[in-house]
Parts: structure tokens; C-alpha cells; sequence
């Protein structure tokens, strides 16, 4: 695939190709430990951990739906400062598409700032930032997953607003429903490491994520948690201090490879060294809030490997022992006890 913009043909293989992946979901739910219903105005809802218990391995599918079928993800455990986690390894492939275009999540506005939606439904609204190369197609007999962040089941509503923006009617829309307190839910935001790499490089040092050929990352997945603001760490923490990314770009034209691998590591951040949930706490609660918040999406470690010359440069580093401090001072009343 080339860097010119999706066409018509690649658009017709990402919906055709998450239609089936939607469908084999469907097909797998009761070992997966999700639940499939049929929603408001006709819309099919995958509950991936509203009413049900989800799984790692419906967290890993939904990374791969997000990114439109174009990514292969597999979960693994790791040891991070002497604790045991799971983690997600995600390889993109087209990523200003995959990553950038689709995974990046929308906020549905019309209903909640709250709830945010992403895959291949996405590129079809208005604010999307997929581009095409030959003009945005209509809205066939095809069936369009979209992947929605919310703790709730969608609502008429919300399923109103998606079909709207998108143009499909809801008897052709798939909801993938997430909640991110979830195992799936943590998962799936663990997996959007790949989607915090080239968000920083387009909106922080103005950079064309079609710079960007190939593009592998991996962050330990959060404890998945029920009440309060967050668990004993985030999901956003374990990508900060923990995560790390392999970019593989076209560097000619000016730009500075070292440069762009310093500045997308966290340490470059100006939050570096706090956690997610003070970040939260100085901001009221607001995640929208908290000062330069577009600086926040940066990865631990960064390796950027210059496709023109063939060098490797690197920065950052991953303070292991710092999330697992965290872990480990999480208050005792908080925690699950016998």
C-alpha cells in the first residue's frame, strides 16, 4: 500500500476484511467471555466487558479492528521491575492508515465527550483523518464495524449519532463495545501504543505519519479495576514509563532522526516523572484538562531506524522500578483481600 491515500479498493478490503473478523468474534463469544445482542434501530452490539467478563484475547482483537485489519497483535507476560504483567506487541502495517486514520478515536460530541470511537466506522466521519486518495466512497450493502469506548451499552443515541457521521444505516453498523476499566478494555488502550507514537510525531513536531513505513510497539496491559479514577496503575502510565516503540521512517528531506526519536520518548515530556493519576488529580478529574495534554502521548522507549541511510538512533529508557513502585504502594483498602 502505498503512502498517496486509501483508495476505494483498499477501503472495501478493511471493511470487508473486520466484517469477517466481527463475525468470527460473534462466533467465539462464549469462550472469549463476550456478549452479543441486538441493539437499538437493528444495530449489532459485541459487549466486550459491560455485562460480561471479556479477555485478554478480545482485547488483542479489537486492537487489530481498530487498526482495520492491518495489524497483528499477540499478548505475552513480562516482567516489569520483579511484577509479573501481560503485555501487548503490536505490529502496524500502512501506519499513517492503521494507526493514525483509524485507530486514533474519535469523541462522539453529539452525545458525550465521553464516549470515543475509532476503526474503520471512522473513516468515514467528517473530522477523520484518513486520506483518501480518490475520494470518499458511499456507503454500500456492506456491514462497518465500529469500535466504541463507553462503560454503558450504547443508546439510541448513540447509535443514531455513529450512523449519522458515518452514513450507515444501523442494521449494517457492528458495535464493538469496550469499557477501558476492562480486561478488554485495558488491553485494547495498551495496544493503541503504535496510534500515541504517530499522534505525537503529526500534532507535536509536525511530521506526515506517511513518513512512517513500519512501526512495532509494546506496553504491559493495565490490572483491569472497577472503582475509583483508576487502579493501582494506568493503562496511560504503563505506556509512559514502560512502553516502548520501533519506527522505521523516511528521514530525507531535513529531517532529523535523533531529534524525532528524543521527542518521542516521555522523558522529553513535560509531565515526565508524575503519575496519570496525579495528572488527573491537578486537573480536576478532567482528563481534557491537564495542561498540555497534547504532549502527553509519548512512549518510554524509542528506536528510529532511518529507512534512507540505515541508522538506528534511540532514547529514552523504561523506569520499570518506578510502575512498580506504584504497584506496590497502591493503598492496602483498596486492594482485594480473603
Amino acid at each position: 500500500m502505498n503512502r498517496d491515500g486509501l483508495t476505494i479498493a483498499g477501503w472495501n478490503h478493511v471493511i470487508a476484511h473486520c466484517a469477517r473478523r466481527a463475525a468470527a468474534l460473534v462466533d467465539d463469544a462464549w469462550s472469549l467471555g463476550v456478549g452479543v445482542s441486538i441493539g437499538p434501530e437493528a444495530v449489532q452490539i459485541i459487549d466486550c466487558g459491560v455485562t460480561v467478563p471479556g479477555s485478554y484475547e478480545a482485547g488483542r482483537q479489537i486492537v487489530e479492528l481498530a487498526q482495520g485489519g492491518l495489524a497483528c497483535a499477540h499478548v505475552e507476560t513480562v516482567s516489569i521491575g520483579g511484577v509479573a504483567m501481560p503485555q501487548i506487541v503490536v505490529e502496524s502495517q500502512a501506519p499513517w492508515l492503521s494507526a493514525y486514520g483509524l485507530q486514533v478515536s474519535v469523541p462522539l460530541t453529539e452525545v458525550s465527550d465521553a464516549i470515543r470511537v475509532s476503526g474503520p466506522v471512522v473513516a468515514l466521519f467528517q473530522d477523520t483523518r484518513v486520506l483518501w486518495a480518490d475520494g470518499r466512497p458511499n456507503p454500500g450493502d456492506e456491514v462497518c464495524v465500529a469500535i466504541v469506548e463507553t462503560n454503558e451499552l450504547p443508546s439510541a443515541d448513540v447509535v443514531a449519532a455513529i450512523s449519522e457521521s458515518s452514513g450507515f444505516p444501523p442494521e449494517r453498523l457492528v458495535l464493538v463495545v469496550v469499557p477501558t476499566r476492562s480486561v478488554a478494555g485495558c488491553t485494547q488502550v495498551a495496544g493503541r501504543i503504535n496510534e500515541c507514537v504517530l499522534f505525537t510525531l503529526e500534532e507535536c513536531l509536525g511530521i506526515p505519519s506517511t513518513r512512517v513505513t513500519h512501526l512495532i510497539g509494546s506496553a504491559p496491559i493495565a490490572p483491569p479495576w472497577t472503582r475509583g479514577v483508576c487502579g493501582a496503575v494506568s493503562p496511560d502510565d504503563l505506556i509512559h514509563y514502560a512502553g516502548r516503540a520501533v519506527v522505521t521512517m523516511h528521514c530525507d528531506g531535513g529531517i532529523d532522526p535523533d531529534h524525532v526519536a528524543r521527542n518521542l520518548a516521555f522523558e522529553s515530556a513535560p509531565m515526565c516523572g508524575q503519575s496519570f493519576r496525579e495528572l488527573l488529580a491537578e486537573a480536576d478529574g478532567v482528563f481534557e484538562a491537564i495542561p498540555r495534554l497534547s504532549e502527553l502521548n509519548r512512549v518510554a522507549q524509542v528506536s528510529v531506524i532511518d529507512q534512507d541511510g540505515g541508522a538506528v538512533y534511540s532514547a529514552g529508557r523504561a523506569d520499570e522500578e518506578l510502575v512498580a513502585g506504584w504497584m506496590r504502594q497502591f493503598p492496602k483498602d483498596r486492594r482485594c483481600t480473603r
